[in-house]
């Protein structure tokens, strides 16, 4: 291998993990009303897990605020149900609970500023003239830190801890 083919190999991203990838079947795991709770925790942590793989791939780009908020949602409802397990998935449920954590928190960082500038652009209509300027300078500020906390999101998305997650997710789904 030369030095050029192992520095264009080892700054490639990977690609974007799948449905077929994780092993997934192509139709969502499902409970109904007379499945155990861990049949409920699977199928929620497999619904939940198809959101992650459906948003990662736009989550964090100015204009897609919606898929950050799906991703946000996605783990908060993960790891709400991961956390009713009585005891079947283990410690694992927990090791995952705590990663769904990292990545609500990425998601919510970029989220929260995606509502905050939305509502104080909507406020902002009501401002007199003289204040425009101010208004505008906090604007752009809180832009600038939305564009720094969704790069963070979109670099946590190909690295190898998030990638992890997802193949836990899915051995939880598959159980």
């Amino acid at each position: 291998m030369t030095a050029a083919t192992a520095t264009s190999t080892s700054t490639r991203r990977p690609r974007p993990l799948t449905t077929e990838a994780l092993g997934l079947p192509a139709e969502g795991r499902t409970a109904d009303r007379g499945a155990s709770l861990t049949e409920h925790i699977r199928a929620t942590v497999d619904a939940q897990l198809r959101v992650l793989l459906a948003e990662q791939a736009i989550a964090g780009r100015a204009d897609s605020p919606e898929s950050v908020h799906q991703m946000r949602v996605a783990s908060r409802r993960a790891r709400v149900a991961l956390g009713m397990d009585p005891g079947v998935i283990g410690a694992e449920a927990q090791r995952l609970r705590a990663e769904l954590a990292w990545l609500g928190g990425l998601a919510g960082g970029v989220r929260d500023l995606d509502v905050l500038c939305e509502h104080l652009t909507a406020a902002s209509a009501d401002l007199p003239e003289t204040d425009l300027p101010a208004f505008g300078d906090v604007l752009a500020a809180l832009l600038e830190s939305r564009a720094k906390a969704a790069t963070v999101l979109e670099r946590a998305i190909p690295r190898q801890r998030y990638r992890s997650l997802l193949h836990a997710l899915a051995a939880v789904a598959l159980g």
